[in-house]
């Protein structure tokens, strides 16, 4: 897997007339598109977009989910459906991950439920997720041998949310995040200054040419 053409493709998803997608749903409020990396099928989730985005973020209470446990409602909300149009999406080849941002959260949400439905999946990859679920999700993914990789800007506060509070919000993440340097924007007031997925890409850029 390489994690650099994995945050292109998040950043090309923010861009939903890019030519490049093999096809793309909008469902429930979730976008979604199928490309192919390095001849693997991978379903990229978009970030946050919109006002009901946005408003997806904040909800963060526990819902129970019958397959994944605990997971934050907000990025769980539509993921059912997303995973029922999406699940014959590869003709049964391996399924691969990606998202930024909620997106990534996104992303962990639809590998677990691919996981736990027994359908094959390869890669996970995200950028600057809040933790998506509580430990059992966790659990699930670790459990599967997917080759799954997460990545933090910098001081990026967005893969902190939401904060954990045992034992009332055990949120986790599904796996450590590995901390990059791509700077910040120029706004130095902003909450989300090394949040962009372009600072993603200069950090795993210079990674890459070490």
């Amino acid at each position: 897997m390489n994690p650099l053409k994995y945050a292109i493709a998040c950043q090309k998803s923010y861009q939903p007339d890019n030519p490049n997608w093999i096809k793309t749903w909008f469902i429930n409020g979730v976008w979604i598109s199928l490309t192919r990396i390095d001849g693997d099928y991978v379903l990229v989730l978009r970030g946050s977009m919109t006002a009901e985005d946005w408003l997806r973020d904040v909800v963060a209470i526990p819902d129970f989910h019958y397959q994944l446990g605990w997971c934050h409602q907000g990025f769980m909300n539509g993921m059912d459906d997303v995973f029922n149009a999406v699940r014959n999406a590869t003709g049964g080849e391996p399924c691969s991950f990606a998202g930024h941002s909620l997106g990534g959260a996104r992303a962990r949400l639809l590998a677990g439920l691919f996981v736990v439905n027994k359908l094959p999946v390869k890669n996970l990859c995200v950028f600057g997720s809040p933790k998506p679920a509580f430990p059992q999700l966790a659990e699930i993914i670790e459990s599967s041998g997917i080759n799954h990789l997460s990545f933090r800007n910098n001081n990026d506060i967005v893969p902190m949310m939401p904060e954990t509070i045992p034992p009332i919000f055990d949120f986790v993440h599904t796996e450590e995040f590995t901390t990059i340097d791509g700077g910040v924007e120029q706004n130095l007031e902003s909450l989300v200054k090394d949040h962009s997925i372009d600072l993603y890409i200069n950090g795993l850029t210079s990674l890459a040419g070490e």
